[in-house]
C-alpha cells in the first residue's frame, strides 16, 4: 500500500479558498482497518497537540494554516511512534451546520492503474459541476457543492453525502476539467440525492409540496425519471387521466413512498358466534366487553377515560370490540341482539347498519402472521389478535368444546396431528395438563394432542462441529428456529435469551438454531450487537431442520418454536413470535418441568 503523506505545495494552492477561511480543519492519521489491511481508517487529530479530534467538538479543530504547519511534525511523530503501523496522514475539513457545504463521496470509481473514471461517476461529476478532487486512496472522488442536504438517508453503496458532523480528507488533488471553485448546486444535488436515496422507478408515491404536505392524495407509480435543465430530477408517472395537475412530472425530491397496499387477509374458517363472544371476553378489553354485554354501559369509560355520553357511543364501542374477531356485519348484528345492550332503536335498520359499518371502517384490521398493536385514542398499545392468532388461540380459550379446532387447524398451515407414538403419550398427557396455563402471551401455543417424537435434527455448533438434538435428552428443550432476515425472529431473541438466563440449567435449555443460508457471519454479528449472551449459537446453513419439521407438520413459517420433553417428544408448538420471558411463558415452562 502506498503511504499518503498529505498535499504537495501545488495541491495546497488548489484547495478552494472558501474552505481555507473557516476554522474547521483537523489532521488525520492513517491506520489499517483490522478486517481489511488494504483500506485505511482515518483518525481525526487535533493540530495543536496531536490528540484525538472530534467532528462534533470545535475545540479540537484549528485553522488551515495551523494544520499545514503541524502536518510535517505530525507525520514524523507518528512514524517514530509506530514504524510498523505507520500509514501516513493528511488534512481534513469538518462540516458543520454553520457552513453551506456538502461533501459527496464517490467510492471505488477510479482505476488506480489507468486513472480511468467509471461512467456512473463521470455522470455525477458532470451533473454537479463543482470542485472535485481525488481522495487519498486514489480510487475515489469527492465533490464539494454549496447546497442544503435533504434529511434522511445519506449512504448507499459507493455513494455518501454529508453536510454536518463529519470530517472529510482534503487532498487538493484537483480533477482536471472540473471547476476550481465550490459552486451553488442545490437543484442538481437534491435531484441526485432523490435518485440515489429516494423512491425508484416502479415505486408507489405520494406527490408533496415543498413543505412535505400531501399535494395529490392518491398514490402514483413512477414510470421513469427525467432531468430538467436546472438539474432537478422529475418523476414521470404511468398514464392516468387524473394526472393533469402534474403534467410534465413531479420533482422526485417531493415524492414520498406510499404505504404498501394492504395484503389480502388469509383464508381462514369463520368463527361461530360463541367463539367470537368467548374471545372478546378474554381479550385485553374483556372486562369492558363483559360490562357492555351486560348492558352496564354507564359503568364503563371510553378510551379517553370519560363515561359514554350516550348508549349510541357504547353501541359503537361494543361493535368495534367484535371487529377484532369478525368483520361479518350479519354476525355482529346477531351478537349485538344477544347482548343486554339490545333496545328498540337497534330495530331501526339504518341505525344498526350505520353503527356496524362505522365500526368496521374505523377498525385497523391487519391480516398478518404477527401479533400487532393497535393504538387507542389514549395512545396505549393494545394487543390485536390477528386472524392467524385467532386460529391458534381458539383451542385454548374455548377448551373442551372447541379444542378440536386447534387440533385440526393447529398453527395456521401446519399439517394435522400424526397418529400417536405410544412412547410419547406422557408428553401429550402433560400438554393436556398444561392447557390452563396456555393463555396470554403464550395463547398461540398448540398443545400436542397425540404423541409425536421430534426427529433427531442435525445442526452445527459455534466451532462447526455437528450436533444432534438427541444430545439434549434428559432435558426439557425449547427448540427455536430463527433467521436474521426474519423481523419477528429478531424481535423475540432477547426474550429467549432472558428465558435461558432464568430457567436454563440441568432441567431446561433453549436451543435456538439459525437458518440463514447466506453471509454466515451475519447471525453471529447480530447476536453480538444485540447483546444476546446466554443463548448458544447453533446453525444450519442448509435449513434442513426447517424442512424436517415441516415434513411432520411442525413448521409453516418463521419463527417456529417446539417445546420438547426430556424423552424427545412434543409438548407443544408455537408458530410465530412470543414473549418468552413473560410471566405467562415462565409459569407455563416452569410447570412443564415440575410434572
Amino acid at each position: 500500500m502506498t503511504v499518503y503523506l498529505g498535499p504537495t505545495a501545488e495541491q495546497l494552492a488548489l484547495i478552494p479558498a472558501v474552505l481555507k477561511l473557516r476554522r474547521q480543519w483537523v489532521l488525520w492519521r492513517g491506520e489499517e482497518k483490522p478486517n481489511d489491511p488494504t483500506k485505511l481508517n482515518k483518525i481525526p487529530m487535533n493540530p495543536s497537540d496531536l490528540s484525538h479530534a472530534s467532528s462534533t467538538d470545535a475545540l479540537t479543530w484549528g485553522t488551515f494554516a495551523d494544520c499545514v504547519a503541524a502536518l510535517p511534525t505530525a507525520l514524523e511523530e507518528w512514524e517514530h511512534r509506530d514504524p510498523t503501523g505507520y500509514r501516513g496522514g493528511g488534512l481534513g475539513y469538518v462540516t458543520t451546520q454553520d457552513d453551506p457545504y456538502v461533501g459527496v463521496d464517490l467510492d471505488h470509481c477510479v482505476n488506480d492503474t489507468t486513472g480511468a473514471i467509471a461512467a456512473w461517476a463521470t455522470t455525477y461529476v458532470e451533473r454537479l459541476a463543482s470542485y472535485t478532487e481525488i481522495t487519498p486512496s486514489t480510487t475515489g472522488l469527492r465533490i464539494w457543492v454549496q447546497a442544503s442536504l435533504p434529511p434522511g438517508h445519506n449512504r448507499k453503496g459507493d455513494i455518501e453525502m454529508y453536510s454536518t458532523g463529519r470530517f472529510f480528507t482534503v487532498t487538493g488533488w484537483h480533477l482536471p476539467e472540473t471547476p476550481a471553485t465550490i459552486e451553488a448546486r442545490q437543484k442538481p444535488l437534491q435531484g441526485l440525492w432523490a435518485e440515489v436515496f429516494g423512491p425508484q422507478i416502479g415505486d408507489r408515491v405520494i406527490c408533496c409540496d415543498e413543505q412535505g404536505n400531501d399535494r395529490l392524495p392518491f398514490p402514483r407509480v413512477i414510470d421513469h425519471l427525467t432531468i430538467a435543465p436546472d438539474g432537478d430530477t422529475y418523476a414521470q408517472f404511468r398514464a392516468d387521466p387524473a394526472l393533469a395537475e402534474c403534467k410534465g412530472g413531479w420533482p422526485l425530491f417531493q415524492c414520498r413512498l406510499a404505504q404498501p397496499e394492504p395484503a389480502a387477509a388469509p383464508s381462514l374458517p369463520p368463527l361461530d358466534d360463541t367463539q367470537v363472544i368467548t374471545l372478546a371476553r378474554t381479550a385485553n378489553s374483556g372486562a369492558k366487553f363483559a360490562a357492555l354485554w351486560d348492558g352496564k354501559w354507564r359503568e364503563v369509560t371510553n378510551s379517553q377515560g370519560h363515561p359514554y355520553p350516550s348508549q349510541s357511543e357504547a353501541d359503537l364501542a361494543f361493535c368495534g370490540m367484535l371487529c377484532d374477531f369478525t368483520q361479518d356485519p350479519e354476525q355482529i348484528n346477531r351478537i349485538y341482539r344477544m347482548s343486554n345492550l339490545m333496545r328498540p332503536k337497534w330495530n331501526r335498520q339504518a341505525y344498526a347498519q350505520q353503527t356496524i359499518q362505522t365500526a368496521i371502517n374505523g377498525h385497523i384490521y391487519k391480516a398478518t402472521l404477527l401479533v400487532g398493536t393497535r393504538q387507542t385514542a389514549s395512545s396505549q398499545p393494545q394487543r390485536v389478535v390477528t386472524p392467524r392468532r385467532l386460529a391458534l388461540a381458539v383451542g385454548t380459550v374455548l377448551a373442551g368444546a372447541v379444542v378440536g379446532l386447534a387440533g385440526i387447524y393447529g398453527i395456521g398451515g401446519l399439517k394435522g396431528n400424526a397418529p400417536g407414538a405410544p412412547a410419547c403419550r406422557p408428553a401429550a398427557d402433560l400438554a393436556r395438563a398444561l392447557m390452563p396455563l396456555i393463555h396470554g402471551e403464550v395463547a398461540a401455543l398448540t398443545p400436542a394432542s397425540a404423541g409425536l417424537r421430534i426427529p433427531d435434527l442435525s445442526f452445527q455448533d459455534p466451532s462447526g462441529q455437528t450436533r444432534r438434538l438427541s444430545e439434549w435428552r434428559g432435558k426439557t428443550v425449547l427448540l427455536n428456529l430463527w433467521a436474521t432476515w426474519c423481523v419477528p425472529c429478531r424481535r423475540e431473541m432477547p426474550a429467549l435469551d432472558s428465558l435461558q438466563a432464568q430457567l436454563g440449567g440441568p432441567q431446561f435449555e433453549v436451543v435456538a438454531i439459525n437458518i440463514d443460508t447466506n453471509n454466515l457471519d451475519r447471525p453471529r454479528n447480530w447476536l453480538r450487537d444485540a447483546g444476546i449472551a446466554k443463548l448458544g449459537f447453533f446453525s444450519d446453513s442448509k435449513a434442513r431442520v426447517f424442512q424436517e419439521l415441516k415434513a411432520i407438520g411442525r413448521a409453516a413459517g418463521m419463527p417456529t418454536s417446539v417445546l420438547i420433553d426430556p424423552s424427545g417428544c412434543e409438548i407443544g408448538t408455537m408458530a410465530g413470535p412470543a414473549e418468552w420471558a413473560s410471566d405467562d411463558a415462565v409459569k407455563l415452562l416452569t410447570a412443564s418441568l415440575s410434572r
